[in-house]
């Protein structure tokens, strides 16, 4: 929540929280949320008939010319909404939980190369003292 706070200023958040209403009429675009990046997703209707589902709508936090793929910057609980595969979209709660455990993954992983990486070490050098070994017996 503090890196929200940080990235998306208070009367910016009270906007969204307007534009979140959805009682207010004549309103075809909703605000639904953004995630811990600052980017938001949007939900309108082209028309307000029963039966049509909204459009989604991502908008980036900086837009950048000549990106080839925005969806690669999106986080999968986010992309899952927009694809209409999860019908409620994430909280922030939910993204920061799944931020740490990815962080955390990333640290095991890391330290299993280092692991892995120490017992190759290991095995070079009994491989070289064996070599050195079997050269000594050969000088002898």
């Amino acid at each position: 929540m503090d890196q929200i706070n940080k990235l998306i200023p208070l009367w910016k958040q009270l906007y969204y929280k307007w534009k979140s209403l959805r009682t207010i009429p004549l309103r075809k675009k909703f605000f639904v949320g953004y995630d811990l990046t600052g980017n938001t997703y949007w939900e309108f209707f082209v028309e307000r008939k029963k039966g049509i589902r909204p459009r989604r709508l991502y908008q980036p936090y900086k837009p950048q010319e000549f990106i080839v793929d925005y969806y690669e910057n999106i986080p999968v609980q986010w992309l899952q909404w927009l694809r209409y595969t999860r019908l409620r979209p994430p909280s922030l709660e939910e993204l920061v939980e799944d931020k740490m455990r990815i962080e955390r993954i990333q640290q095991l992983a890391q330290l299993k190369d280092q692991q892995l990486h120490y017992k190759e070490l290991q095995k070079d050098e009994a491989i070289g003292r064996s070599m050195e070994k079997a050269l000594r017996n050969i000088k002898k």
